[in-house]
């Protein structure tokens, strides 16, 4: 495998980690909330959602890009 070959890998997978990595953060402060029951941990739940809808849709974004490019090098890695 080229090192051309690697970084566009990366490049597919790099962004569905980070989108894991956004929603399992979000799920943890949510679930901190709800443990809590308490105003200030419900506005910090709403902060970490609003923050999370934010970086999503490019996450996503990239992810779709990422995913085609993969599928358009995978042949390229049996040689």
């Amino acid at each position: 495998m080229s090192r051309r070959s690697r970084y566009l890998s990366l490049f597919g997978i790099a962004p569905v980690a980070g989108l894991l990595a956004l929603v399992l953060g979000v799920g943890v402060v949510a679930m901190y909330a709800e443990s809590q029951k308490q105003w200030t941990a419900y506005h910090l739940m709403e902060q970490a959602m609003a923050f999370g809808a934010r970086v999503v849709v490019p996450l996503i974004a990239l992810a779709l890009v990422g995913s085609f490019v993969l599928v358009t090098i995978a042949p390229r890695f049996e040689r």
